[in-house]
């Protein structure tokens, strides 16, 4: 955008083709960016979600196995004072 301040300094008025093309060329620029940008955040957002659902997987796990043990370890007490 430098032929745009150029213009602006010297107070020459920029044609309207320049300006339609400075503009498009901008704005596919910035779309450009802002969907390499939002992909970037959709694929952090998939691992974290993930990394959530790991964990909480694991967690759930051994709160299972945890329960399983003190019920096999309560019957075990229940069949020995027979």
């Amino acid at each position: 955008m430098l032929s745009g301040i150029i213009f602006q300094k010297t107070k020459i008025p920029l044609p309207k083709w320049f300006t339609t093309i400075a503009l498009a060329a901008q704005n596919n620029y910035l779309i450009g960016c802002l969907v390499d940008d939002i992909k970037e955040r959709v694929r952090d957002t998939h691992l974290s979600e993930g990394m959530i659902a790991g964990l909480s997987l694991l967690v759930r796990g051994i709160g299972i196995m945890n329960i399983i043990l003190a019920s096999i370890n309560e019957r075990i007490l229940e069949i020995g004072d027979l």
